[in-house]
């Protein structure tokens, strides 16, 4: 729920499962596979995961990446900064989904500094129903 919240945000776009699109408005899928979301005191917060984004009534290509997010935690047993470093973790993950959105699933940017695209492919099918 975070990252699709902070995910219609970055785009300006309402949720197409709470809000039926006005015809014509350009809809994306969003699949995310995490691999890992790991939290340890004195640490970073990890977030590795897979996603793919997909046109569904459009005519674009699907992009798929794996993306890995460090967030330092800071503090030994600071409970709260650890569940900052969490959150700042999955709005990170959604700003680096929104770019690839935003190219029309071209491209991906890493949403900040502590973000890594570990690689991406596309597939230049046509959109699936």
């Amino acid at each position: 729920a975070a990252l699709s919240d902070t995910l219609t945000r970055e785009l300006g776009a309402p949720d197409v499962q709470v809000i039926k699109p006005a015809s014509g408005t350009p809809v994306w899928r969003v699949q995310v596979d995490v691999q890992r979301f790991d939290l340890v005191a004195g640490g970073p917060s990890l977030l590795d995961a897979t996603w793919r984004v997909r046109p569904v009534n459009l005519v674009a290509p699907a992009l798929v990446c794996r993306t890995r997010v460090d967030v330092p935690a800071g503090g030994e047993r600071d409970t709260a900064a650890l569940v900052q470093a969490q959150q700042r973790g999955t709005a990170l993950l959604a700003r680096t989904i929104a770019s690839a959105i935003r190219s029309q699933g071209q491209s991906a940017e890493a949403g900040g500094p502590e973000v890594q695209v570990l690689g991406c492919s596309r597939n230049d099918a046509k959109t699936e129903g």
